[in-house]
């Protein structure tokens, strides 16, 4: 059983391209998209992996891995910065910073409930490295105030390709 983790791929995104808002959108919108693709990809091998384990232990390494590369991932990442956005660039950078540390604080916990996964639990289990990386999405992806306050937000309510990777949460985040 391979569970596969989707997420909505758009070409390109963002109102007309002379806006200097919606260019900048076109650029933070592609660039959370490809690093969220990125871990993705990541999760997408090890549910693989679970996939092709023969036993519990296998099972419970599979996950493991995989969620260890989510964050060695999503580390070696550079935060996002957008250009004459300073407050934005912040936003964007502690989000990033949140996502790994929310990963790494759930990391013993994770390998502590997949440490028993057997094959007909491993659905489930699928289903906490997907939790884990929801949660690692809610704190990458701006609130939408942020980007209000940059002017963009009007080319995000546009294209339906950006709104997926904001957030309509609190904007002291």
């Amino acid at each position: 059983m391979v569970v596969v983790l989707t997420l909505a791929t758009v070409a390109g995104c963002g109102a007309d391209e002379a806006e200097p808002a919606a260019t900048e959108e076109v650029a933070v919108c592609a660039d959370l998209r490809q690093r969220e693709n990125e871990l993705i990809r990541v999760a997408n091998e090890a549910l693989a992996a679970l996939g092709r384990a023969e036993d519990d232990e296998a099972r419970a390494a599979a996950l493991a891995d995989g969620y260890d590369r989510l964050v060695e991932t999503l580390a070696a990442q550079d935060p996002v910065v957008v250009d004459g956005e300073p407050e934005l660039s912040e936003r964007l950078a502690a989000g990033h910073r949140a996502a790994i540390v929310e990963l790494e604080g759930e990391r013993d916990r994770f390998v502590a409930e997949v440490r028993a996964v057997t094959q007909t639990d491993e659905r489930g289990r699928a289903g906490e490295l997907q939790n884990a990386l929801e949660k690692a999405f809610s704190e990458l992806e701006p609130p939408r105030p942020a980007y209000v306050a940059a002017g963009m937000d009007a080319a995000i309510d546009a294209d339906p390709g950006c709104r997926h990777v904001t957030q309509r949460g609190d904007p002291a985040r």
